[in-house]
């Protein structure tokens, strides 16, 4: 059986029928301009394209026979902030060809559906650190990171603005601090940044230029941002819109946690010296008692701001956080095909009470390539939407619990 080469799935031995689910890794050396292609079955991949990373092809010259470099595992995350997140790969690779594969690579993982023959890229990041595992064929874990964190070289000193909504704050960062020095892209027109338009009277950066974007991102309402697949920056204000449901019955490993250590509902906001503002959520006191924290951001110094900021992390901590964690397998499309991720609807069916709802903002998506059957696996972690009446009465039957203990 050809499965790559110039066969085509909709001729010959495959007529209409579906094809094997795959997934690929590129590892670009930009430097050099040399890429290795390699995946789980060890085949070359030989692509069309005549303007791909150089020449050098795995179906000719150096590579043959039982030499040829295979990928052994790979598991990456999509993250509502960030976009882009961590990978780890576990290759197999020919003695000495380790050396292109070195700082600055670029990493990307496609995968080929069960219709059609075209690849789509579904992560893209860059190398972190490299072990190798000597043996008869040496083996290779790669740790890689997500362009978005890129953000972290760049430096904004004493940058200060004035009276500018905070989408006009973003957008000048990126065109005019991060363009030049990354790989990261803005394409005017698309839409990538779109920002509550919170007018901000005046803020001042000194920094790294993730934490100015952290710092609008809260003042915004805790939006969504990051680098996608294309290196697109996007920075969304996040939405409860329902982008997926599940019957609970047809999930694997599901768990459901509420956490009342987290709860903070009133902050103290150190900004520039000597700047300082507080700020409480009276109700949240007055369920689970007064609970103080700090925060720290040199960028603030007026009152507007201030509170601004603080009230993104109070509707974040001044209700217990309850989170769910589940898995689904024989993944064969991208979950995360548009910013923001939108929410995730549970319907469970108890027999006596009919259907019950329940919805979580989607935080995190991993895949993984190890038992995937025909597809991947997908571990999807999600956070609350909003207080929940349930979440103050477990709460004090907490409390009471701890009473009777004692």
């Amino acid at each position: 059986m050809i499965y790559y080469g110039d066969k085509k799935f909709n001729q010959g031995v495959y007529g209409i029928e579906s094809q094997p689910f795959d997934v690929r890794v590129i590892l670009h050396n930009k430097a050099n301009n040399t890429a290795i292609m390699l995946n789980s079955k060890g085949y070359a991949h030989d692509r069309t394209e005549t303007t791909f990373y150089g020449t050098r092809k795995f179906g000719q010259g150096i590579y043959g026979g039982k030499e040829r470099p295979k990928l052994l595992d790979v598991s990456w995350a999509y993250e509502r902030v960030g976009g882009c997140g961590n990978a780890l790969l576990n290759i197999s690779l020919p003695y000495g060809d380790i050396d292109m594969i070195e700082d600055n690579t670029e990493v990307r993982i496609e995968c080929r559906g069960r219709y059609g023959n075209k690849y789509e890229t579904w992560y893209r990041g860059e190398i972190v650190s490299r072990e190798r595992v000597l043996g008869i064929i040496d083996t290779y874990t790669i740790t890689v990171q997500g362009t978005v964190m890129q953000l972290e070289r760049v430096r904004i000193d004493n940058v200060t603005y004035t009276n500018q909504n905070t989408g006009i704050i973003i957008a000048d960062i990126i065109d005019n601090y991060v363009l030049a020095s990354t790989d990261i892209k803005r394409t005017v027109g698309i839409g990538g940044v779109q920002a509550n338009e919170f007018a901000v009277d005046t803020i001042t950066f000194n920094g790294t230029a993730m934490a100015a974007i952290r710092s609008l991102a809260e003042l915004t309402g805790n939006a969504e941002f990051g680098v996608g697949t294309d290196r697109e920056f996007y920075f969304k204000v996040r939405s409860n819109a329902v982008s997926m449901a599940y019957f609970i019955d047809g999930l694997q490993d599901i768990s459901e946690m509420t956490d009342f250590s987290q709860i903070v509902n009133k902050f103290k906001l150190f900004g520039t010296s000597p700047f300082t503002r507080s700020k409480g959520d009276t109700n949240s006191q007055e369920l689970y008692g007064q609970r103080n924290d700090i925060l720290e951001q040199s960028a603030i110094n007026t009152n507007d701001v201030a509170d601004r900021y603080i009230d993104g992390y109070l509707t974040e901590l001044k209700t217990p956080a309850k989170s769910i964690n589940f898995t689904i397998g024989n993944v064969r499309e991208r979950i995360e095909k548009s910013h923001p991720f939108g929410s995730i609807v549970f319907v469970n069916l108890p027999a006596e009470t009919g259907y019950v709802l329940t919805q979580y903002q989607i935080e995190r998506i991993e895949y993984n390539m190890s038992g995937g059957g025909d597809g991947l696996i997908a571990n999807i972690t999600g956070g609350k939407i909003k207080e929940d009446i349930t979440d103050v009465l477990a709460y004090l039957d907490y409390r009471l619990n701890q009473l009777v203990d004692v």
